[in-house]
């Protein structure tokens, strides 16, 4: 199986066990933009997956966003049932959306300006998603300025 779709799987159960009850913990709006070496990248499944938090394993919920052509995402969790993240420190995780039917991008069939430019880019390497680096602190008053650039040259 794929690493999206072994993501993309994790990320529904959590939905499913972790978001039924909005009583819960607070949840801040969070959106962003991930650029790859200062280029703004469409399809990035976006994850934030709290870490480091007082709330119950059974309230704790992963939320995700994709990105549009623009580079730039909206967190939403819950099946969508609400928009952001729990508040506090996220493990963040990015990985390529796949194309409908595809177990891998195919450079014939991905024409998108930014995917020509990174050289037939496939995945991103294990430091931003399997075994990914980054984090985000979500502030209890939300915050459009979840901005990751990925360097990869």
């Amino acid at each position: 199986m794929c690493v999206i779709h072994q993501i993309f799987s994790i990320v529904l159960i959590l939905f499913a066990v972790g978001c039924a009850n909005r009583s819960g913990p607070p949840i801040a709006a969070v959106s962003g933009k991930i650029t790859v070496d200062g280029q703004p990248i469409a399809d990035v499944i976006v994850t934030f997956e709290p870490i480091a938090t007082d709330v119950s394993a059974d309230q704790r919920s992963t939320s995700l966003g994709i990105t549009g052509a623009d580079g730039k995402y909206v967190i939403k969790g819950g099946g969508e049932q609400f928009n952001g993240a729990l508040v506090g420190k996220h493990k963040v995780t990015l990985a390529l959306k796949e194309p409908e039917g595809m177990d891998e991008l195919d450079p014939k069939y991905n024409v998108r300006t930014e995917m020509k430019k990174l050289k037939n880019f496939k995945q991103f390497p294990k430091r931003y998603n399997a075994s990914s680096e980054l984090t985000f602190d979500v502030p209890a008053n939300g915050s459009n300025q979840a901005d990751f650039d990925i360097q990869m040259k």
